[in-house]
């Protein structure tokens, strides 16, 4: 069978890769990750990076592969796992806290439409950025590659955003005061 797996071309031995061991790599991923679609989008990049290093795979059905597919995977989940751990997610009443300086949050949290009403004060640049940063937990570098954008960039249409809805924050607090 080892000489059948060397006369492969990479196409068919990734394919023969992955539909040998998704199931166990899915599984593994998902122990560490606890999400099936992120568990999913591990095993994807699993393949990416097992696809770089196939001329290593002489026998894609032998233990070593087996073993290796089963390390490559497990790593990948790890660093996502971490990678999701030091993400800047926080709650939207946090946020909105932090915005109005309140010690009562500015919104409720059954009250996320008017929220929603400030960010559809932004500009559409500034709420995609906000949302993804916050919302979805993006770190500035994925916002500039989903923005076609430099990291700086991304960083500063974050940076902007949270200014410009403090001060619509600010004065709609103002107007209710007067």
């Amino acid at each position: 069978m080892a000489n059948e797996s060397r006369r492969l071309s990479n196409d068919d031995k990734l394919s023969l890769i992955y539909h040998r061991y998704k199931d166990l790599m899915h599984h593994i991923a998902f122990d560490v990750l606890r999400d099936y679609h992120i568990a999913e989008d591990a095993v994807s990049l699993a393949l990416y990076r097992i696809s770089e290093n196939l001329d290593s795979i002489d026998d894609a059905e032998s233990t070593q592969s087996k073993n290796y597919v089963s390390l490559i995977t497990k790593n990948v989940a790890i660093d996502m796992y971490r990678k999701r751990a030091k993400m800047d997610v926080i709650s939207l009443d946090a946020l909105v806290t932090d915005f109005s300086g309140a010690a009562e949050p500015y919104v409720g949290p059954h009250e996320y439409t008017d929220f929603s009403r400030l960010l559809d004060q932004l500009s559409e640049e500034y709420r995609k950025a906000f949302i993804l940063r916050f919302g979805e937990g993006y770190t500035n570098k994925e916002i500039a590659q989903i923005m076609h954008c430099s990291e700086a960039k991304a960083a500063k249409l974050v940076t902007r955003a949270r200014e410009k809805l403090k001060q619509i924050i600010a004065n709609e607090q103002y107007e209710e005061d007067s």
